[in-house]
């Protein structure tokens, strides 16, 4: 499977994307409000952090072995997903 990222570089090519304005996140709390108001017991959300975003940008065996071999780079993935 191709990752998007492979160097720093690659980081430029991409877009920065407004959570807020994003239709899939705007969906995904439009599902909460609705459940909300819908069940009364307790509800849980999964967030993806910016490490979780930076593997799927990179893989996960490649986020892996940059961590060790170019950090500065997971660094910068990391910093992009922040």
């Amino acid at each position: 499977e191709e990752h998007p990222v492979k160097q720093a570089e690659d980081l430029d090519r991409l877009r920065v994307v407004d959570p807020l304005e994003d239709a899939r996140v705007r969906g995904y709390i439009k599902v909460m409000e609705l459940m909300t108001q819908s069940v009364s017991i307790p509800r849980a959300a999964y967030v993806a952090g910016p490490f979780t975003l930076a593997g799927l940008l990179m893989g996960a065996s490649d986020i892996a072995m940059g961590t060790i071999t170019d950090p500065s780079l997971v660094h910068q993935v990391v910093q992009f997903c922040t």
